[in-house]
């Protein structure tokens, strides 16, 4: 079913206002041809005067919803754009050079941007299908994986953006509440789509400082001292869902403590009436006592009941409201992709990436629990099926539990049509809000493995197998911790994004496959396991704060003091807070273990 819904107000119990009572103070066209010219001037001088008129005005005239697609049937060479040199005038060209494609996705949506601010187009007035939008490339300058379809390499290359920003913090959070101050992810790097809503006014937001994404002493509030290596400091009540209980059951409501930061009070019950998810964001202490170690399950091994419980929690957390968004279109596992899109370039190719993962994954694993899953967060050996991964057992098609097989549907929608849709597994007929409307994608073996390829050598698969990762981390077993993490990342990491395909592929937005979960799972199990083989490991944490990629060596400088931003999901956290995931820490988060250990052979 579609999860986008008609647009409701946010206090039924009021009267409706008109829409010009709540919207920005300003004089509107009265007429079509005034309304077209309006949208032009937003755009710029460029489609002002290139842009085909005859065709803009009568579709300003029809109205359509600001988030529809229909926008986009007409071409960017019709609302005035200008295009490269051989770039088709398509919003998807098929042969374009990654400058060009940016340059198509900034005008899209600036597009979408300047429909909405001028406030064209009618109500919604019912669930949207998914609108025959081109993809574009989420997450500020992170990093993507993007390529054809097929053979060929998919190398990282960064996005552009507007300037809108959706900002870190809870929506309509407690005035109370202390926005994180300048953690890793800072909110003016939080740039996305105009479709999405800035939050209402009030909400907080984590101060922009791109040039200093991380401050070891983010203070707990506006008036805390900073102290090197100070922590986040909060009321401890937010803590209610404590590490050993079994979470809020689907539909039910959240006490006083679990929901007291989060969200404006307009949105506590959300679109569907379903109570908010925790967000923790007021701990008291980032430290606590396990009462309970969740155990973590490769997922072969999981029982149907288990499996169906699983799918059941993603259905449910994909019924509760977003904490990012007010728009009750947006759910809670939007938050997920969210989230990532804005941390994608601090997390990817620094010292953050395994600290940072491990962090998400304790987030998304509380969220399942609070929809009724009973177990830690599943993980994925790859190792078992190291030959065709396409053979493993997460990869099921069953409509009661699994997480669906390969795409079979079209790619019309899938992103940068890399894969196609998944018309099978639990999740078939789910929606995904990020980048843009889609269904789940996937293609397996999209890049040919017998084929030589600059990333994955002549296999890409081998990076998969058990002796490799034996030999990664025996060679880097001497608390080389970013010698690991990096090694770890370019090659069980992304060898595995990049053999599913379609969104596996799209790093920044990966998070929408629910195979991104347990495939992370894999990964802190590998660093857990790289923890054990050696004390030097135990607590080993140093590398780039800045990506280290494209040729650049930024300076080492990340300490384990460094605070991470997951706001407005959970507090923000030190580094020195995740390495031990028994240890009770962050609010109860670090208390999990896997059912078994990856075994990287004899550290002597």
């Amino acid at each position: 079913m579609s999860l986008v819904q008609p647009l409701q107000p946010n206090h039924p119990a009021q009267p409706v206002q008109p829409v010009q009572a709540v919207q920005p103070v300003k004089s509107q066209p009265v007429n079509a041809a005034a309304k077209t010219t309006a949208l032009l001037t937003c755009l710029g001088s460029g489609p002002v005067a290139r842009a085909d008129r005859t065709k803009i005005t009568p579709l300003v005239q029809a109205a359509p919803h600001h988030s529809d697609g229909v926008w986009l049937t007409l071409t960017p060479a019709t609302w005035g754009f200008k295009l490269d040199a051989n770039v088709a005038d398509s919003w998807n060209p098929t042969v374009a050079s990654d400058a060009a494609l940016d340059s198509i996705a900034s005008d899209r949506v600036k597009l979408m941007h300047c429909v909405k601010q001028e406030n064209l187009g009618a109500p919604a007035t019912a669930p949207a299908s998914a609108p025959a939008a081109s993809p574009q490339r989420a997450g500020g300058s992170g990093s993507s994986l993007a390529g054809s379809i097929g053979t060929g390499a998919r190398k990282p290359v960064s996005g552009t953006f507007d300037g809108t920003s959706i900002k870190a913090g809870g929506v309509g959070a407690a005035a109370a509440v202390a926005a994180p101050a300048a953690d890793f992810g800072a909110a003016s790097d939080f740039a996305f789509d105009a479709q999405m809503d800035t939050p209402p006014s009030g909400a907080p937001a984590a101060p922009a400082d791109p040039a200093n994404p991380v401050n070891p002493a983010a203070p707990a509030t506006p008036d805390a001292p900073a102290t090197d290596g100070s922590s986040v400091a909060a009321p401890a009540a937010a803590n209610a869902a404590a590490a050993g209980s079994t979470g809020a059951s689907p539909g039910s409501e959240m006490s006083a403590g679990e929901a007291a930061v989060a969200i404006a009070l307009e949105q506590a019950k959300g679109s569907a009436g379903m109570p908010l998810l925790g967000q923790n964001a007021s701990d008291t202490t980032t430290t606590s006592t396990c009462t309970k170690i969740w155990t973590r399950k490769e997922y072969s091994t999981m029982t149907v009941e288990e499996k169906t419980q699983f799918a059941n929690a993603f259905k449910c957390v994909r019924s509760k409201p977003s904490r990012f968004k007010s728009d009750p279109g947006w759910n809670a596992a939007d938050d997920w992709t969210l989230l990532h899109i804005r941390m994608v370039k601090y997390v990817h190719f620094s010292a953050m990436f395994l600290p940072f993962h491990r962090g998400f994954s304790a987030i998304v694993e509380r969220d399942l629990q609070e929809c009724g899953f009973q177990l830690g967060l599943p993980w994925v050996d790859w190792t078992l099926t190291a030959e065709d991964p396409s053979t493993n057992a997460i990869f099921d098609g069953n409509p009661a539990y699994g997480l669906g097989s390969n795409g079979q549907g079209n790619n019309t929608n899938c992103p940068w049509k890399t894969g196609r849709e998944v018309t099978d597994g639990a999740l078939a007929d789910h929606w995904f809000n990020v980048p843009f409307k889609h269904k789940l994608c996937r293609q397996f073996n999209n890049m040919d493995v017998k084929l030589p390829n600059e990333h994955f050598g002549s296999n890409c698969t081998t990076f998969i197998s058990e002796s490799f990762l034996k030999g990664l981390a025996l060679t880097h077993n001497d608390g080389s911790f970013f010698d690991f993490s990096s090694a770890v990342e370019i090659s069980l990491h992304l060898a595995m994004h990049t053999s599913a395909g379609g969104n596996l592929a799209w790093l920044s937005t990966s998070v929408n496959d629910p195979v991104f979960h347990p495939h992370h799972g894999h990964i802190d199990n590998l660093f857990s396991s790289w923890q054990d083989m050696n004390p030097k490991n135990k607590r080993a944490f140093h590398g780039p704060k800045k990506q280290q990629k494209d040729g650049a060596h930024p300076p080492w400088n990340a300490k384990r003091t460094d605070m991470i931003n997951f706001a407005p999901l959970a507090d923000s956290v030190a580094v020195e807070d995740l390495l031990d995931h028994t240890s009770g820490k962050w609010g109860g988060r670090m208390c999990y273990r896997y059912d078994r250990p990856i075994d990287l052979g004899s550290s002597s």
